[in-house]
């Protein structure tokens, strides 16, 4: 049976339903196993994918916040049960992560991609790169 999920930066939904909701907070993709960072001191995102993978073989997580997603592709970066794609702004801009070669390690190898940008990509732009981007893994 195929099982389908949606991660948002609040909540994670599942056939069953909620998987893990805050109301109020969300989207702490910077925080890491060791350290809190960005204001980040919890992975919500990460705690959501590995409840998820408790019932589903793969994930594909989809980043589409300005700055790179770095606590979650750390967690899953040499694993090949999660891909990450994270379309971030790129440069002299926090984190300072997420180039396009960086692509995962181990088993996690080619199960990560990022999507650097530069400042002033149009939302035309965008919109064709992420849909041909995604288009790629449906």
């Amino acid at each position: 049976m195929r099982r389908c999920c949606c991660i948002t930066g609040t909540q994670t939904f599942a056939l069953t339903g909620p998987v893990t909701t805050h109301p109020k907070i969300g989207g702490l993709h910077h925080a890491k196993k060791g350290e809190a960072e960005g204001f980040c001191y919890a992975n919500d995102i990460v705690l959501g994918i590995v409840e998820l993978l408790k019932c589903s073989d793969r994930i594909l997580y989809v980043d589409i916040d300005v700055h790179h997603g770095d606590g979650v592709e750390e967690a899953f970066y040499c694993t090949d049960r999660v891909m990450t794609v994270s379309f971030h702004k790129f440069g002299d801009f926090f984190p300072g992560t997420g180039d396009i070669t960086a692509i995962g390690s181990g088993k996690g190898h080619y199960y990560t991609l990022n999507v650097p940008l530069r400042s002033g990509v149009d939302d035309k732009s965008y919109v064709s790169l992420f849909k041909t981007v995604c288009s790629c893994y449906a």
